[in-house]
């Protein structure tokens, strides 16, 4: 179970890295300039952001270091409490955690975090500038609260299938 969820994280974590090494040190995209990817979808809007979403708390990086540091300890201490063994939970656990590493290294090393995609439709802006970690946080958010709400099936073939693989019949009661 810690072994899929670190590997989960590892990838969010990696992947959000090498994001945010190809916009700012591999094409040094100008600060501010909007790059439109996919009229009225997508546009890359290089940022940087010394607070949290929508530049809450900016300027704040030494608490958001401590508040992220607080979140992963949290999340690892408990991950027992948060997770089944449904594989839902293990992926948001894992997202969550890697989304958290992402900005937590971007905070720690550049002081900020970097940040460069915009989502619209049409003219409307839909969301604030966000990197790939925001995305895993809020996508493993998302899919936990989901999870946890969608009515489960419970296993009624099992202890049938144990019955048999003991060499016994199940009798009704």
């Amino acid at each position: 179970m810690t072994l899929i969820i670190s590997g989960i994280a590892l990838g969010v974590w990696g992947g959000d890295q090498f994001t945010k090494w190809l916009v700012h040190d591999y094409y040094a995209l100008d600060m501010n300039a909007h790059y439109e990817v996919i009229r009225g979808f997508l546009t890359i809007h290089h940022a940087h952001n010394t607070g949290a979403i929508g530049g809450i708390l900016s300027g704040n990086n030494p608490v958001l270091i401590t508040l992220s540091i607080v979140a992963l300890a949290l999340l690892i201490a408990f991950r027992r409490s948060f997770v089944t063994s449904h594989k839902e939970h293990l992926l948001a656990l894992g997202l969550i955690a890697g989304g958290i590493s992402g900005n937590l290294t971007d905070r720690v090393v550049r002081h900020h975090v970097e940040d460069f995609l915009i989502l619209y439709m049409g003219d409307f802006q839909l969301t604030f500038v966000f990197n790939l970690a925001d995305a895993a946080i809020c996508t493993g958010v998302a899919i936990y609260i989901i999870a946890l709400l969608l009515p489960r099936k419970k296993n009624t073939t099992a202890p049938q299938a144990d019955s048999a693989a003991a060499g016994t019949t199940a009798q009704p009661k």
